[in-house]
């Protein structure tokens, strides 16, 4: 077998690992619209923050959040936004944690959600 084929069988292998091991971070786009609760007109220019978060393994802790990145979009004058999706790579003593979202905009009051939760 030649060394090409040997790399490539590793790196295939590696792959099916990371992916049926739960070592991959993976969040699909986040789209939405952002409305006034009292007039259902929309909002131009409202913040939207997605955090992505990895749980490690603590030590007689529990789990230890830790965030891994922070994506932000600004709703438009339709106030529609869009956030891509975003995947990562993560160590075998970590997993996913509960994404946070929050939307702010000056003289409204902010809306913190964890989707997850939400039925």
């Amino acid at each position: 077998m030649s060394s090409e084929r040997i790399m490539l069988t590793v790196l295939l292998l590696a792959v099916l690992i990371m992916t049926t091991s739960g070592c991959i971070y993976h969040e699909h786009e986040f789209n939405g619209t952002i409305l006034d609760i009292d007039t259902k007109q929309p909002i131009e220019g409202a913040v939207v923050v997605v955090k992505y978060v990895k749980d490690f393994m603590g030590v007689g802790a529990g789990r230890i959040p830790f965030t891994i990145n922070i994506q932000e979009a600004l709703s438009d004058k339709d106030g529609k936004f869009h956030v891509p999706s975003y995947t990562t790579l993560l160590l075998p003593t970590t997993w996913k944690g509960l994404t946070q979202y929050l939307i702010y905009k000056p003289g409204y009051a902010y809306l913190e959600s964890y989707p997850e939760s939400v039925t």
